[in-house]
């Protein structure tokens, strides 16, 4: 039994891919414009194979503590892209690298930056 169980070992892969957690659940981070930085906050989640991401953005410019719903929200792979009202239309995407979300804030009259880690526990 044990030359068997050894044999199983022997014959697996050397870098057998981990398991990565789903995209589902809280984000915290940082976002910057060239007119404000702030703290950005993601909740995303996945109900009837639908998407679902509500943000919280504050700044000094911006101190609501509100979560407000994204629209236009798609994941394919390991891209996600959502779009807020922020008095004007913003539109965000992102490339998630393991536990990190981070990309880009495009609207009319700005653009930006923002990175988002896993909550811990």
């Amino acid at each position: 039994m044990f030359i068997a169980l050894a044999l199983m070992v022997a014959l697996l892969p050397p870098n057998a891919p981990q398991q990565r957690q789903p995209l589902e659940g809280e984000w915290v981070g940082t976002y910057e414009t060239a007119q404000e930085e702030g703290e950005f906050l993601l909740k995303v989640g996945r109900s009837n194979g639908e998407w679902s991401v509500a943000v919280r953005a504050t700044s000094s410019n911006n101190p609501n503590p509100a979560y407000q719903s994204a629209t236009n929200v798609k994941v394919a792979g390991d891209t996600l892209s959502f779009s807020l009202n922020w008095g004007t239309r913003v539109e965000c995407t992102g490339k998630r690298t393991d536990d990190v979300v981070s990309g880009q804030l495009e609207a009319d009259h700005f653009s930006g930056r923002w990175s988002v880690k896993r909550k811990p526990e």
